[in-house]
């Protein structure tokens, strides 16, 4: 289960750097091997790694937003909540470059449902720096 988390933080890694093919390649191996273990943390965090890469490399949005839902609906049935939000705020930010204000709202608008006091206030504080920096540079 360690091997597999590490893993989706070494492909999150990867995507942050811009090194989107190998980011795609060690997310599909990490759900892969996730999905069949039962690995949840991983699975949450490799699927938005997937779609994330795959954006970046120009895939259809159903592809790419299939794989978005998916990592959402894992961090939500299984009470992953941490992964649920930074998966909505990512397809909100994507949703924004996809030139659909409407959609990146309602993504927002989750995430902001989503946050409770049990998460740290960094965390919150960070990812509502995020949408108001995001919503600000959308509307420039």
């Amino acid at each position: 289960m360690t091997k597999d988390y590490f893993e989706a933080a070494e492909a999150e890694q990867d995507l942050l750097a811009g090194r989107i093919e190998d980011a795609l390649q060690r997310a599909e191996q990490v759900a892969t091997t996730s999905r069949q273990a039962g690995f949840m943390a991983s699975l949450a965090v490799a699927e938005r790694v997937w779609g994330c890469a795959l954006a970046r490399l120009g895939a259809s949005p159903t592809e790419v937003d299939a794989h978005l839902r998916a990592g959402v609906e894992v961090g939500n049935t299984t009470g992953l909540i941490m992964d649920a939000v930074w998966t909505e705020l990512a397809w909100g930010q994507l949703c924004l470059r996809r030139g659909n204000r409407g959609e990146a709202e309602w993504h927002f608008q989750l995430v902001q449902d989503r946050m409770t006091d049990k998460m740290p206030a960094y965390a919150r504080q960070e990812i509502l720096r995020r949408i108001s920096c995001q919503m600000a540079d959308s509307s420039s």
